[in-house]
């Protein structure tokens, strides 16, 4: 961001109460964060959108924020891996740990997940 980024004079009151509208339990994290930007306004990421880049440090731009901050904490599924085992595993796992021949294929899957 550029030195000429300001927040708005009301940006910690605003940031209350837009993430108390989101959600009430984030409200002093927010604050503070939005705090802290608006004193070193250098240090607020540039959005994404173009629409949003002329807008830092103004009422939409907390908003997105808040959503932002509040998204973040939402707990995600992870995907499942994608990569497929090599049949060596098959063999170490067999010789080395003497893992049965019908179990392999079980173990081979449940260490994918791990």
């Amino acid at each position: 961001m550029s030195k000429e980024t300001s927040f708005v004079k009301n940006a910690e009151e605003l940031a209350k109460q837009k993430m108390d509208a989101i959600n009430p339990e984030l409200s002093s994290k927010f604050k503070f964060l939005i705090k802290f930007l608006s004193q070193f306004p250098e240090a607020c990421s540039k959005p994404r959108s173009k629409k949003m880049q002329n807008k830092v440090g103004q009422e939409e731009h907390i908003e997105y924020l808040a959503r932002s901050f509040h998204e973040s904490r939402l707990p995600r599924k992870p995907t499942p891996p994608t990569t497929v085992p090599d049949e060596v595993v098959s063999i170490v796992l067999n010789i080395s740990f003497n893992i049965q021949p019908e179990n392999l294929e079980r173990i081979k899957e449940e260490h994918r997940f791990s």
